[in-house]
């Protein structure tokens, strides 16, 4: 990818984040996220809204330091706003060590056409879809990065304070608040509470999260880091990026079949035999315990992190958990009228009107009973 492709990227995702959090006061521009990059670019760029956000390009060849890599690798981003037109302004400044990794591979999707939602005839140009799997991946990234500056209050300056406990739970949040803002930057609509057809995801969704990957990335930098700081990555380390990486599956599952959650973390608990432990997953406040082993063996780890879970066991912990939580929906309708308020509230707490932007999903009483 050339520095121009990388970009041309970053504008494309800051373009949707920034339309999102402007859906309130420019309700005309909410309709136009359902339309591929190109197209929303050029509306934006005839109607003249350069306030929507700004960008700093970092861009260096060569090797970097290795705090590069270790320190606010992923940029900083700034909401700024409202002004007198009521536009808040999204900024963000890329760092040299994650543009160049960015660059370095593009991490297409390990999925075919068709499991992608793309038409194998179709004669839009591959480069194409390359770019827009790697914006897809930015608009995910800039919101949990939006997470933690707008909602969570956590920035450049005191992100270092925040390890240990702090770090994990400011994650969770983020993760699975970027996932559902993720999607709504692609036009489509959530739910938080649906309790029918509890394993039938909705396709569109589906396809998006497929579309978004960049594992690869996540691999090129934990090589620079492990080489120069090898005790870095430990047993404590190894076991939360695990819970890490359920959540953040569980968190889209729930997401593609109309249970999006206002909350989400993953805990180990029991031992159930020497390399395996039992699960807690947490959901709007509400904890379910699921007696699936998962392999958590650590043996010194990397290669890199020995592939975690398996996309099979994923899958299973989703499934399974899902079925407890509809039952759960479907005996506590308490519990379903506090997913929907909730889910608003967060909406709320990024500045969207939430009943006007998503009517059908946060309007309570336009939703299905659970």
């Amino acid at each position: 990818m050339t520095p121009d492709e990388c970009d041309e990227c970053f504008r494309r995702a800051l373009t949707r984040v920034a339309i999102v959090l402007n859906g309130s006061t420019r309700p005309e521009l909410v309709s136009l996220l359902c339309k591929s990059d190109i197209v929303l670019q050029e509306v934006v760029a005839a109607a003249d809204l350069k306030n929507l956000f700004g960008y700093v390009p970092g861009h260096a060849d060569g090797q970097l330091a290795f705090s590069e890599y270790a320190s606010f690798f992923y940029g900083v981003t700034k909401v700024l706003g409202p002004n007198n037109d009521g536009i808040r302004t999204v900024e963000h400044r890329t760092r040299p060590a994650f543009t160049q990794l960015f660059r370095k591979g593009e991490f297409p999707p390990r999925y075919t056409d068709i499991e992608l939602g793309l038409d194998p005839l179709s004669v839009e140009a591959p480069r194409e879809h390359s770019l827009a799997f790697a914006t897809n991946y930015l608009v995910k990234n800039l919101w949990h990065n939006v997470v933690h500056v707008l909602r969570q209050e956590i920035n450049e300056s005191n992100f270092p304070e925040f390890v240990g406990q702090a770090r994990e739970t400011s994650d969770f949040t983020a993760d699975n608040l970027a996932a559902i803002m993720h999607v709504l930057s692609y036009g489509l609509r959530i739910e938080a509470a649906s309790a029918n057809a509890p394993l039938a995801p909705d396709d569109e969704i589906v396809y998006l999260q497929r579309r978004n990957r960049c594992n690869g990335l996540f691999a090129e930098r934990a090589k620079v880091i492990n080489r120069v700081d090898p005790e870095r990555y430990d047993e404590t380390e190894h076991l939360w990026r695990l819970r890490r990486v359920i959540a953040v599956y569980v968190s889209g599952w729930l997401i593609a079949v109309g249970r999006a959650a206002a909350t989400l973390s993953v805990q180990f608990t029991r031992q159930m035999s020497d390399t395996e432990r039992a699960l807690a997953i947490e959901v709007n406040g509400v904890f379910f315990a699921l007696d699936i082993p998962v392999k958590v063996a650590f043996a010194g780890a990397p290669d890199h992190e020995k592939r975690l879970i398996g996309r099979d066991e994923l899958r299973t912990i989703a499934r399974r958990f899902d079925e407890r939580y509809v039952a759960t929906l479907e005996r506590r309708p308490d519990l379903a009228q506090y997913a929907r308020e909730a889910l608003a509230t967060q909406l709320r707490a990024f500045g969207i009107d939430a009943s006007a932007w998503l009517p059908r999903v946060l309007e309570v009483g336009n939703l299905p009973k659970a």
